[in-house]
Order: C-alpha cells, then structure tokens, then sequence
C-alpha cells in the first residue's frame, strides 16, 4: 500500500508543494468494513503507512465505502 501510494502521488508533479503543510502530521484512516485503521505519517516527499501508532494521530477519519465518491467533490466537506 505504502509504495503504491508513494508511486501514484509521485505522478503529480505539485504533490511535493501539497504535502508541505503536514509534514510531521500523522492521519489516521479507517474504512468500515474494508479497509482496518491505518496511520498516514507524512514526510518530506512521501508518506509512511503504519498499522500501529503508539501516538494519537493529528487527524482520524472514518469513512464508509459509500462515502467514497463523494470524496470527489470538495464541496461535499
């Protein structure tokens, strides 16, 4: 999961400038039913995925699969 999502960000030459604000930020992700909580540790030019995080990440979701497409449209937030 990890080097994939490095190698899809990697395919737009402004992800590095995006991720800039959240270096040092940790996001937590949880799919309902597909996909367990994960840990999104930001960093210079890439993101680290982990399974565990002894720390409380700065920001937690928690979606469901139908939430998705949704996701699309930032004036959904």
């Amino acid at each position: 999961m990890e080097t994939s999502l490095n190698r899809l960000l990697s395919l737009d030459p402004k992800y590095k400038a995006a991720l800039t604000p959240l270096i040092g930020k940790v996001l937590s992700v949880e799919l309902s039913g597909l996909l367990p909580q994960r840990f999104f540790c930001i960093s210079s030019g890439e993101i680290t995925v982990l399974e565990n995080m002894g720390e409380e990440p700065d920001c937690e979701l928690i979606l469901s699969p139908s939430a998705l497409p949704k996701l699309r449209d930032a004036n959904q937030f």
